[in-house]
């Protein structure tokens, strides 16, 4: 019996502790507004997203609906538009996915604010013709955006592009169908006049053509021989489809597709359209220690993929960009690192572009022309605005507007080898300075015909990699000017952003802080030498090639000793071109110090003089490209090295300043002192110079 009380009673503790945290949840994640909410009627959005200002963020979450709080911060949603944004509760700051701000001033025409409001921008190819479909345009208005709350985030689904495939307009029906189940149904003029200018009526018997004309009717649409018939336009579009559609199912609510397919079968009509371009994908926004992740699963992607080519997807193009009428500057990670100030660029169309972690060789088109190598896949901006702060308490309580410095640095921590990394400054288009990734799913190139064989015409042949990214896109976006659970905190500054940068990459591991006994008092200095280089040298008046030393492993330990007399003892030298041929070196499937430079035994007693002396050696071996190929180098051509998608071999392009364009170098050229050829020819030359040297006289016996 007691037993059964205390049972009891653990159940109803358990039952009220279970309300107690529905409640308390249901208090940090209110109800989310459904989709139906946010639209009337007829599917329009109840609020004018591209008319109405927000002239603070603030006002814009009042729109948004709360979906998680954690971790110090809260992710707001936007059931319509697909928008989120991560706040900073304490001081109401934080990054929108999209300009909440887009129409104050009126800076911007309809089609760039309905861009602006797009998380996604897909680019595609069909029948060799690319287009590009956005998110806003293209899901939230046709009502194809979807969310589900996940751990620790929310997943927005979209399905960009038109879902249905088979429109409720007869291509091809009789005149008498036509007119009694469609034409006599529509009472209203105006849609009645909308419909008939798509459709052309196809009668043989009308008096008015000519014997010929008719003849030509017939042999375009034979079933005319039998009935006159009403036929729809080619070249409608899918808008104008979708209206018609509309106003037949209101009109003529007889008319099924049932009895469509039944005028397509007398009409002998076989469909030629197109299932029209539609792509899943679904972004997931979860909150962590420093701000927000969002992950974009490449292996989630469906489309029709026997008829359209997946080009590239932008994410999260506008995601914390700035206002160029305010202070603030982007990031990108061009070179060294630069900075692009707002007010340098205000006013101008201003992209820079560039392929993370350079061009691919083996591609035929490459670009980069007049900019660094993007090295890191980072970027971040930073922004001055006004914000509205409490002052007082109580009653008497006033709001102040002050200004401060907001920003975010985002890292491409999954998929960044896939990635061009795109920094726009809207100009006279939009006022928002934006930086984002373009994924290309499929790598492709595209090779010219006019430059192997004779065609009429530049065609061109474009290949696609047949294997299909299964891993994801993944973004961590990290909050500056705001102080974590954790303690730790990042300035709104370029400084903030190294810094956050720097712990990132040391909390994955991919560097380590350096130990007080590893740091030496005194800073390293790198030399970097380099060792033979092949010059032209005259034996017994032939010009002859020969192996030159730059700088010896004798001349790394002189070296050494200067510097250590002078007080720089902590040196390390990375040696360059010491092997295999020196500069111009043979690929690294056997090593060999050429003999010019010191040799194997040099190379050991540098090594034993380093370790006795304390500095740093570091041979420089290339692994990615073969300079000189050779006798015997372990190297099969057909096995290992790159081809282009014309079947040629690729080399390295160094670009060429006089004539602006990349330059292809020679790179797989046999030196000239180890082959059989060069040696006959020397033997040759030699043999006819000698010759020469003495007199004869040549008679003709006639």
């Amino acid at each position: 019996m007691n037993a059964k009380r205390i049972l009891s009673v653990l159940l109803a503790l358990l039952t009220v502790l279970g309300s107690i945290c529905i409640t308390a949840y249901a208090s940090v994640v209110p109800a989310a507004a459904a989709y139906e909410d946010k639209v009337d009627e007829n599917g329009d959005p109840k609020i004018d997203y591209l008319t109405k200002e927000y002239k603070t963020g603030k006002n814009k979450l009042k729109d948004m609906t709360l979906i998680r709080e954690q971790n110090g911060f809260q992710l707001w949603y936007e059931e319509f538009t697909g928008e989120v944004a991560l706040v900073d509760p304490e001081t109401g700051e934080g990054i929108f996915s999209n300009p909440y701000d887009i129409a104050v001033g009126n800076y911007a025409s309809k089609a760039t604010r309905q861009q602006l409001l797009s998380q996604l921008a897909v680019t595609f190819s069909y029948n060799g013709v690319e287009k590009t479909m956005y998110s806003y345009t293209d899901a939230a208005l046709l009502g194809q955006i979807n969310y589900k709350n996940i751990k620790n985030g929310v997943r927005v689904e979209y399905a960009i592009g038109e879902l249905q495939t088979t429109r409720l307009v007869p291509r091809m029906i009789s005149k008498t169908r036509f007119e009694s189940m469609i034409m006599n149904n529509i009472t209203n003029e105006k849609d009645l006049e909308y419909v008939m200018s798509f459709y052309s009526l196809k009668d043989p018997y009308d008096v008015k053509l000519t014997e010929s004309l008719v003849k030509e009717m017939q042999a375009a649409f034979p079933v005319t021989k039998k009935f006159a018939v009403y036929v729809c336009e080619t070249d409608i579009s899918a808008k104008e489809l979708k209206r018609i559609e509309d106003i037949i199912k209101t009109f003529c609510p007889l008319y099924t597709y049932e009895e469509m397919e039944q005028d397509h079968n007398d009409c002998d009509y076989v469909s030629q359209d197109v299932a029209p371009p539609n792509f899943k994908m679904a972004i997931e926004y979860t909150i962590n220690e420093t701000g927000l992740e969002a992950r974009l699963p490449a292996n989630g992607i469906r489309f029709d993929e026997s008829t359209y080519t997946l080009k590239s997807i932008t994410m999260l193009p506008y995601m914390g960009s700035g206002r160029g009428s305010n202070e603030g500057y982007s990031l990108i990670p061009d070179g060294s690192g630069t900075l692009i100030r707002f007010e340098d660029i205000q006013g101008q169309t201003y992209n820079v572009s560039g392929q993370m972690y350079g061009s691919d060789y083996a591609y035929h088109s490459i670009s980069g022309q007049h900019t660094e190598k993007m090295t890191m896949p980072v970027w971040g901006v930073v922004e001055t605005r006004e914000t509205e702060v409490k002052v007082g308490v109580g009653p008497s309580a006033t709001t102040e507007k002050v200004e401060s410095d907001r920003g975010y640095l985002a890292i491409i921590t999954e998929g960044d080898s896939m990635a061009n990394l795109m920094c726009e400054n809207g100009g006279k288009i939009h006022i928002f300075n934006n930086v984002y990734p373009m994924f290309y799913p499929r790598p492709s190139d595209s090779y010219n015909l006019a430059d192997s064989i004779s065609v009429g015409s530049n065609s061109s042949l474009t290949v696609t990699s047949s294997r299909k990214y299964a891993g994801s896109y993944r973004i961590q976006y990290i909050l500056l000017g705001t102080e974590f659970e954790n303690g730790k905190s990042y300035d709104a500054t370029y400084v903030g952003m190294a810094k956050a940068y720097q712990e990132y990459l040391e909390g994955t591991g991919a560097i380590t802080q350096l130990k007080k006994e590893d740091v030496q008092k005194d800073i390293p200095l790198y030399v970097e030498t380099f060792g033979a280089i092949q010059t032209t040298d005259r034996v017994m008046s032939f010009p002859v090639t020969v192996d030159t030393a730059l700088t010896t492993f004798e001349d790394v330990k002189t070296m050494y000793n200067e510097l250590s007399e002078a007080g720089i003892s902590n040196v390390n030298f990375r040696l360059t071109g010491y092997y295999n041929g020196g500069l111009n070196n043979t690929y690294l499937a056997k090593l060999e110090w050429e003999k010019v430079v010191g040799g194997d035994s040099g190379f050991k007693d540098l090594l034993s003089y380093a370790t006795e002396k304390g500095f740093g050696v570091y041979p420089d071996f290339d692994f990615a490209y073969q300079r000189l190929a050779d006798w015997f180098d372990g190297v099969s051509e057909k096995k290992h090295l790159v081809k282009s998608i014309d079947d040629r071999y690729m080399s390295k392009r160094e670009y060429d300043a006089a004539i602006q364009d990349f330059e292809s170098a020679m790179l797989l050229q046999f030196p000239q002192q180890y082959t059989i050829t060069s040696m006959l020819s020397s033997m040759l030359t030699i043999l006819l110079t000698a010759l020469r040297a003495f007199p004869y006289q040549h008679s003709v016996q006639t």
